[in-house]
């Protein structure tokens, strides 16, 4: 179903002997009415409303996705339209779903507080304050496992997963079955955060074989990549690692901060083969890593599992390794497959706290248009000025890193770029479009992570954020002694 908010009750306040017009009666009671003042379902699919914390009177979180996954009211749901792919809307009156325990223990993935994501599902929370799902428990478990479904999250606030033993701090996504036939798992977080969240590996979320995964203005921070003693601790927020089928992970207009790991890629680790990684307009910084790469630890891969990788846009500065280089670590294949495979465009790349081999730990990949702004680079660039010290809270409680006045990142990023070869050109996205396309008519600008239309100025920022100076009002006025005073809001 597609949910359209408006501004006026609709039809879901049947009158008595009436039945409003849908494929099927709804049955709701007058709390889920009143829940769905706002929203109007468009097409066949099933509506469920969350109206209950876990195990308490109503529709729990937990009974919405068995109803979901078996195409069948579970406890105390009701629905409205033809089971499909179907849509969960989080309550506007729970703002934090508490999950009191294990919900389920799947042996090969560890433990979860909610029930395996295996159908197409896709979960609402509210549009002007995200909606919190946290682990309340002295237990260890994630949130989500996605095992050959499809889950859609938007507008929600994941926290506090844990686990000691095994991957993915709030969600884990893998296909269903190690051998063909199988079935991709795929996820969309949507205006997302997933904070204080830990694991072995992949703190915030670890993608397996089989795994596709697209991630639109969110953010995932604080989350850790324990390890298990001295081993393992790699992707403080993502490891993607498919030790079966290919996967992909692509990201866009996204933060990633104050992530950690025991060994590497303090933000993200892709250690796939045979994969896509792709990230546009994003911000990685003040990740930390004991071993390499604390902002990203890539696998270039050899021409019998290549990947394809590509950073567009984005900002990897101020990323902290004790033993190895601070941003960006790669490994796997000839500096020729390297070359190949990896690419940067129109990307800030370190601060000038370190040196560019303290950086990175190979000069081949691609340079087109980056910005180097290390120590030994032509103009270096503390990271007080790449990026505003702190963090930032937005009215919808999503945090974000802020470009200050006179960043090198504003106006410095790339629309798209035109590759291919004539007849058959492509737009590749930079700051517009979403997948490359033929050329034509250019692709629309995406906005920004917090929805600010881009550009703002002459042309995109680089990162997550455009830089917006704002409206300052100011007021002069004059006391009795003559003086005269100012003040701004």
């Amino acid at each position: 179903a597609i949910l359209t908010p408006v501004c006026s009750i609709i039809f879901l306040e049947a009158q008595p002997g009436t039945t409003p017009m849908m494929h099927h009666p709804p049955r709701f009671s007058f709390a889920t009415t009143l829940i769905l003042l706002f929203w109007v379902v468009q097409s066949d699919a099933a509506t469920i409303v969350v109206t209950a914390q876990i195990n308490q009177t109503g529709c729990d979180l937990a009974e919405a996705i068995n109803s979901a996954n078996s195409n069948t009211l579970v406890g105390g749901c009701t629905a409205a339209g033809i089971f499909g792919d179907d849509q969960i809307l989080l309550s506007p009156s729970i703002a934090t779903y508490n999950l009191p325990g294990v919900n389920n223990a799947a042996a090969y993935w560890g433990s979860a507080g909610l029930p395996l994501i295996t159908s197409k599902i896709e979960i609402l929370g509210l549009t002007t304050k995200l909606t919190t799902i946290a682990r309340d428990s002295i237990d260890f478990f994630r949130i989500f496992i996605v095992y050959g479904g499809n889950l859609t999250l938007q507008n929600v606030r994941l926290t506090n997963g844990k686990l000691s033993q095994y991957h993915g701090g709030a969600i884990f996504v893998e296909q269903n079955g190690q051998s063909a036939p199988h079935i991709p798992a795929y996820l969309t977080l949507r205006n997302v955060q997933i904070d204080n969240s830990q694991a072995v590996d992949g703190g915030a979320l670890y993608a397996s074989s089989g795994a596709h995964v697209k991630i639109f203005q969110s953010s995932l921070v604080g989350n850790q990549a324990t390890g298990v003693g001295n081993a393992n601790g790699i992707g403080g927020a993502i490891r993607a690692f498919n030790p079966f089928d290919r996967n992909t992970l692509s990201i866009y207009d996204s933060t990633f901060a104050d992530n950690s790991a025991l060994m590497a890629g303090g933000a993200i680790s892709f250690g796939s083969k045979a994969s896509t990684l792709n990230i546009f307009n994003t911000t990685v910084v003040r990740n930390f890593a004991n071993n390499n790469g604390a902002g990203l630890a890539l696998y270039s891969g050899t021409a019998a599992d290549a990947n394809s990788i590509n950073i567009t846009n984005s900002i990897l500065s101020g990323n902290t390794a004790t033993g190895g280089v601070d941003e960006i670590s790669v490994s796997g294949g000839t500096e020729t497959d390297i070359a190949a495979r990896i690419k940067f465009y129109a990307s800030i790349i370190g601060d000038s706290s370190k040196t560019l081999l303290g950086a990175v730990n190979t000069l081949t990949i691609s340079n087109i248009d980056n910005i180097y702004a290390t120590s030994d680079a032509t103009i270096p660039y503390p990271i007080s000025s790449i990026v505003e010290n702190g963090v930032f809270e937005t009215a919808r409680g999503m945090t974000v890193i802020r470009l200050p006045e006179a960043s090198p990142a504003i106006d410095s990023a790339s629309r798209f770029r035109v590759s291919g070869t004539s007849p058959l050109l492509f737009y590749t996205p930079g700051c517009a479009g979403e997948i490359a396309q033929l050329s034509g008519s250019p692709p629309p600008y995406r906005p920004d992570q917090q929805g600010t239309a881009r550009p703002l100025g002459p042309e995109c920022d680089i990162g997550a954020i455009e830089f917006d100076l704002g409206t300052e009002v100011c007021y002069i006025g004059s006391a009795e002694n003559d003086n005269v005073f100012a003040f701004c809001l």
